[in-house]
Parts: C-alpha cells; sequence; structure tokens
C-alpha cells in the first residue's frame, strides 16, 4: 500500500488494493490515515464505524477507533458527537485513562463536574482506577474508606504518603488487622523479614511506634516458638 503511494498510484488504483484487502484491520487503518490526510473527515468515520463492527473482538482496536472518532468530532466542532465518544472512552473502552478523565473534566463547570464526576465513579468496577480518580479530585475521605475496604495492604500502600498525616489512626488500624492475619501463617525467614519490614513502615506514621511496639510484643508472646521471626524481631 505504501509502496503504491510512494510510487504516484492514483487513488483508484489504492482504494481498488484497499478494497481487496479490507478484512485486514491494518489496510482499514491505512485508510483512515489516507483519509485524515486529505481531510475526508465523513469518510474516514464511515471506517471507522464498519471497523468497529469488523474488529468487535478486539478491544484494543475498538479503543483505537473510538479515540480517532473523538479527534474527528473535535476537528468537526461537533461538540455533541465529541463528548458522546469522550464518554464512551471514558466509561467503556479506555476507564481509567486519566488522561482522557482530565479530557472530559475540562468540557464542564466545577458545579457540573461535581454531579457528573459520580456517574464515572458508579460505573467503576476497578479499584485501582477508582483510586486514581478520588486522588485526582483530593476526595481523601473516599480514597481512604476504599483503601481500608479493600483486601490485604497493597491498596493502602500506594496512597499511604498521601493518607497518613490525615489519617494515622485509621492507617495503623488497617495495618495492625492485616499483619495480625499474615503473622497467623508460618514461613520461611523471607516472610518474617517482610513482616518486620511492615511494622518499620507503621512507625513512620504519628502513634506507628507505639503500635509496632505492641504488635512486636503480642508476636513475641504468641510465637515464640518461632526462632527465625524472633530473630527478626530483634532487628526492629
Amino acid at each position: 500500500m505504501k509502496f503504491l503511494e510512494e510510487k504516484g498510484a492514483s487513488d483508484e488504483q489504492i482504494d481498488a488494493v484497499c478494497e481487496k484487502y479490507w478484512v485486514h484491520s491494518s489496510v482499514r487503518r491505512f485508510c483512515i490515515d489516507r483519509c485524515m490526510e486529505k481531510k475526508e473527515y465523513d469518510r474516514a468515520l464511515r471506517v471507522l464505524d464498519e471497523s468497529i463492527a469488523l474488529d468487535k473482538g478486539c478491544s484494543r482496536r475498538i479503543s483505537e477507533y473510538s479515540e480517532k472518532k473523538k479527534e474527528i468530532y473535535l476537528i468537526q466542532g461537533d461538540r455533541d458527537a465529541y463528548l458522546n465518544q469522550l464518554w464512551q472512552l471514558v466509561m467503556e473502552h479506555r476507564p481509567g485513562d486519566m488522561e482522557l478523565y482530565r479530557e472530559l473534566k475540562g468540557q464542564y463547570s466545577e458545579e457540573e463536574w461535581i454531579k457528573k464526576r459520580e456517574e464515572i465513579f458508579s460505573g467503576q468496577h476497578s479499584r485501582r482506577h477508582a483510586a486514581e480518580m478520588y486522588r485526582e479530585e483530593k476526595l481523601y475521605d473516599r480514597l481512604l474508606e476504599l483503601c481500608v475496604n479493600s483486601p490485604e495492604l497493597y491498596t493502602l500502600q500506594n496512597y499511604e504518603d498521601l493518607l497518613k498525616n490525615e489519617y494515622p489512626a485509621q492507617i495503623l488500624t488497617k495495618n495492625e488487622s492485616e499483619l495480625d492475619k499474615m503473622a497467623m501463617h508460618t514461613g520461611g525467614r523471607k516472610h518474617y523479614v517482610y513482616l518486620v519490614s511492615l511494622l518499620r513502615r507503621m512507625q513512620r506514621i504519628e502513634g506507628g511506634e507505639e503500635a509496632a511496639k505492641r504488635i512486636a510484643d503480642e508476636w513475641r508472646v504468641k510465637y515464640g516458638n518461632r526462632p527465625a521471626m524472633m530473630d527478626e524481631l530483634r532487628k526492629l
């Protein structure tokens, strides 16, 4: 296709080859790029819609086509179609993409956005995506609740530095609860090294030194028959 273009083939010749190999998404993408270069936006939209139907089993391509449609609607000044496509990207094709989220936010006044963002929050099924949006909006109370209600400590650890000054007690309580569960299971020295590293992490939070000492003292009593654990606790 590119060879034909470089050799100065006519549009009719190139279109004929496109039609012959239309089943291939790469050919259709080539056609879309040609349409964009020639500012044939309506034709590009038709090819994009056809490609969405043909490639419906590939979420990556559907996302790519949807973003291209958004770009065209913006060029054409069709605000309603642009907004609709942007909403589809944020809610369906690219949830969690913070650049698109901010682009959508920029289309509304502050007052409007407070209502609109709730629609996005309610449609989120990913804890990670929701957490990023709460951070973006500085909704730290919601972010804390999500972290506390998430299993284990992974989510909390991602946002601990952001939350620990305002919510030290809640963070320590969550840490203590998860550490108790983890300590119940025996393991090799690596396991105990990790547990003690989490106690050290707690010490960096207001009230954490006392909490970490209390937990360590309780473990010494409950798990005194675990020499590797006792050895690591001595390093705390």
